[in-house]
């Protein structure tokens, strides 16, 4: 677990942040669905509301990335505002 530090912020608050950053990889599954009229849809299941289409599913391969570390970026960050700690 990350031993947390605190400084103080411009605005003068308290924001403690993590001594160092650990990368992982998360392995996420998704619903694809073929539309009438061309393309693909799809949703990563174990985001809620993460949605995607694209025309090719090459392309939604890389949406579906592009949404779920958008999701995460965000929800990570509504996380942290809940504890009181932000990313460094």
């Amino acid at each position: 677990m990350a031993k947390r530090t605190e400084q103080t912020n411009a605005a003068g608050s308290v924001v403690k942040t993590p001594e160092f950053v650990m990368d992982f990889f998360v392995t996420l599954s998704a619903i694809v669905t073929p539309e009438e009229g061309g393309g693909y849809s799809a949703e990563v299941t174990d985001l809620p509301g993460c949605y995607t289409e694209a025309e090719t599913l090459d392309a939604l391969g890389l949406n579906l990335r592009e949404a779920a570390e958008g999701w995460l970026r965000v929800h990570g960050e509504q996380v942290r505002e809940l504890r009181g700690t932000r990313a460094p």
